[in-house]
């Protein structure tokens, strides 16, 4: 049971929540879209509504409006009747830009989720460096997390050294589910 859940068997304790959430961002091959990913573990669920995809860095790019998959209701003790994820989700982001040269944004990612039925992580936020090919190029690219949060590394991913991350609340999950959920 403690493995469907998503407990490290060796000690019992919950993934820490860039394992638990994988998050990754990347450019579409033409330039013309971000494609945000959340890689969710068995047992766990992130919050629809809490989710953010933000421009932190870079000239001449305007965000658009995120396309979300459709996603799992749940009816949450703290929240009430909430739309939740499980397993992998891509949410797309079209992009307008000023100009069609190759450019680096750097991309904020917001998410909170829970492991299921037991315990809350406080709202996550990564920023990631992605280079955004000229636009009309074809080229495939990934992201590449900032380099001084000490996050794992994952070997799935070649996006995945290292994130810069900020926390809006404590840095440990919290219980079922008290402050927040």
């Amino acid at each position: 049971m403690n493995r469907a859940l998503g407990l490290d068997s060796s000690d019992n304790e919950f993934l820490p929540v860039e394992r638990a959430f994988r998050p990754s961002v990347s450019a579409s091959p033409d330039g013309t879209a971000l494609l945000a990913r959340w890689d969710i573990q068995d047992g766990y669920y992130l919050y629809r509504d809490k989710l953010r995809v933000e421009l932190d860095t870079g000239t001449g790019v305007t965000l658009q409006a995120a396309q979300f998959p459709t996603g799992d209701f749940k009816d949450d003790e703290t929240f009430g009747r909430v739309e939740v994820y499980h397993g992998p989700i891509e949410v797309r982001v079209p992009l307008t830009r000023a100009d069609a040269g190759a450019t680096t944004l750097g991309i904020k990612l917001s998410y909170q989720g829970c492991a299921e039925g037991l315990i809350c992580y406080p709202p996550e936020t990564q920023t990631f460096d992605v280079a955004l090919p000229a636009r009309g190029a074809s080229v495939a690219t990934t992201s590449a997390p900032r380099p001084d949060s000490g996050a794992s590394n994952s070997a799935e991913s070649t996006t995945h050294r290292s994130a810069n991350r900020t926390r809006s609340r404590a840095s440990s999950p919290t219980n079922r589910c008290g402050s927040p959920c």
